[in-house]
Parts: C-alpha cells; sequence; structure tokens
C-alpha cells in the first residue's frame, strides 16, 4: 500500500499567528491502511518558509568555517545562547538555494565559496513546520 499527496484532504486553513514567522491551523483528512478516510485531524503548523546551511571547507588549512551567533531560542536548553554553527540562512522568494549559500557566507562569514556540493535535503520537523533544508 502506498499513499500520495492525493490521500489527503484539507478541509481548512486558519492563520493563527503572523509576524516574524506565521502559524497556521490545519484541517485535514487523510486515508487509513485499511482504506477508510480519517476523522478530521487538526494541527498547528510553523511555517517559516525553506532554508539552507553550508558547511565551508578550506582545503589549505584543512579547516571547516563555522560561525557564533546569538539565539533567543537556545536559551530553555543551553547554557549560552551564543552557539557554534555552520552558516545558514532563509530561502527569499526569487532565491535559489545556491544563491543563498553565496549570499549567506559572504553576510555571516565574509568568505566567498569556490564550489558547492549539495549533501542532502530535509524536512526538519514534518509534524509541526513545513520548512525544508538544503544542506551543502
Amino acid at each position: 500500500l502506498s499513499f500520495t499527496s492525493n490521500d489527503v484532504e484539507i478541509t481548512d486553513i486558519k492563520p493563527v499567528y503572523r509576524g516574524f514567522f506565521t502559524m497556521n491551523q490545519y484541517q485535514f483528512k487523510h486515508k487509513c491502511f485499511n482504506g477508510e478516510w480519517s476523522d478530521t485531524v487538526t494541527r498547528e503548523i510553523f511555517e517559516r518558509g525553506h532554508a539552507v546551511g553550508v558547511l565551508p571547507y578550506d582545503p589549505e588549512l584543512q579547516e571547516f568555517v563555522l560561525i557564533e551567533q546569538v539565539r533567543i531560542g537556545a536559551l530553555a536548553t543551553s547554557s549560552s545562547p551564543w552557539l557554534i554553527e555552520i552558516i545558514a540562512g532563509m530561502i527569499d522568494k526569487g532565491e535559489t538555494p545556491e544563491s543563498v549559500c553565496h549570499r549567506e557566507s559572504m553576510e555571516e562569514a565574509g568568505i566567498t565559496l569556490d564550489k558547492l556540493t549539495k549533501a542532502l535535503s530535509y524536512l526538519s520537523s514534518p509534524g509541526g513546520t513545513t520548512e525544508r533544508l538544503h544542506i551543502f
């Protein structure tokens, strides 16, 4: 048995919050393994857009490039909100993941990338957000 997007029926989407990010409430039904349709399911979904992460490597120094940034969301579970991270950024309308890698590398680390190799693309937490991450 294989399911596709045709096996989900969205019955309503309501905005819950609009600010720096967006939260929408979805109501939907989906096909079940027994072939029947589920009851209506309600879920709040974090709509933040899609992002890239890039881990530059300097072959001459044989080192990776990391950055340090303050992240307010880290306060709840970390000893410090200043985190060591890979370079990352949101994909704005009209941008490609590759162009964001170049833009963010210059903005966050002051470096120019010579070559990009895509490692993977994944959904960060599809039970609660639509965000797709592209890692280079």
